[in-house]
């Protein structure tokens, strides 16, 4: 259906600013731009100014966000990913949010390099462009702008897994869904692209996230002076508050419902809803983060 036909309210984000064929980053000013130029009605302006408040956000985070990949919780956050998925030589994966593509490299890493492609996607992708720039280890990532809260530009059954690391419950808007009727329809795209036998791996905020309790635990990994002394890195210490204060705004959008940060069972109703099966939980990143396996069906 072209976007000219289709209303305002029942369009992706992305098409009511750009309904090209071939998708390019935008951001927060693209949409600044879009609203001074073009009359919309007001419920589409309220959904795009929220979009444009995201995208700074996302934005200022990408800039910080490698430090926290530094500290002891991520740390034993990845290691509990890379337990729960299973690449095999020749899949094809896709890691949904990249951000700077570590879960990409984690794929790569436990495949021992025999997957055959890797697709990165996000609304912000320079810090994933860096990692690929620097990286010699010859991993096949294809770096895709995708916004998550709209069809992924992706066939049926493609990919035979999936990775999102604490991406999904954060879209706030999926064609004018918001809450969680846009979270379901997250999910729900994420098991259409999925192949029958593929499984997903995925991690969440916790329902009342208290993720002062994660900065608590990063204090020895900030203060550890061996990075200081060998990498002369003082970021981390000098970004720490900075990350508190993003993780503290995340966890104040879960508790308002902007974001969808669920229990366990209201969780686990939804993925037997959308069709997922065997189901495996764990935590960690200071017990305030859920990881979760689920897979899809083979067709019988």
């Amino acid at each position: 259906m072209s976007t000219d036909k289709m209303p305002e309210h029942s369009q992706g984000l992305y098409q009511l600013i750009n309904s090209t064929t071939e998708k390019c980053e935008l951001g927060a000013k693209d949409i600044a731009d879009f609203l001074s130029k073009n009359q919309v009605d007001d419920q589409t302006k309220m959904r795009l100014l929220a979009w444009e408040k995201e995208l700074r956000f996302w934005k200022e985070y990408s800039l910080i966000y490698r430090n926290l990949e530094k500290a002891g919780p991520y740390f034993r956050l990845t290691k509990v990913l890379e337990k729960l998925i299973e690449p095999n030589p020749q899949d094809i994966w896709l890691d949904i949010g990249c951000g700077p593509a570590k879960m990409s490299e984690l794929i790569w890493k436990k495949s021992q390099g025999t997957v055959q492609k890797i697709v990165g996607v996000d609304i912000v992708l320079s810090s994933a462009r860096e990692t690929l720039a620097r990286s010699n280890n010859g991993m096949p990532l294809e770096l895709v702008y995708a916004d998550i809260g709209e069809e992924l530009p992706f066939p049926d059954n493609h990919f035979h897994g999936v990775i999102a690391n604490l991406v999904l419950p954060y879209v706030i808007d999926f064609k004018g869904k918001t809450g969680i009727d846009a979270f379901v329809a997250v999910l729900q795209e994420m098991h259409r692209v999925l192949k029958p036998g593929g499984h997903m791996v995925w991690s969440m905020p916790k329902e009342n996230v208290h993720f002062q309790w994660v900065f608590v635990a990063s204090i020895p990994s900030m203060i550890n002076p061996i990075p200081y002394i060998i990498n002369r890195d003082i970021t981390r210490i000098l970004q720490g508050t900075r990350i508190l204060k993003h993780a503290l705004e995340i966890q104040r959008k879960g508790k308002e419902g902007i974001y969808s940060f669920l229990s366990f069972s209201e969780i686990e109703k939804l993925l037997k809803k959308i069709g997922f099966v065997h189901s495996i939980w764990q935590k960690s990143f200071a017990n305030q983060v859920l990881i979760n396996r689920v897979c899809k069906p083979n067709i019988v």
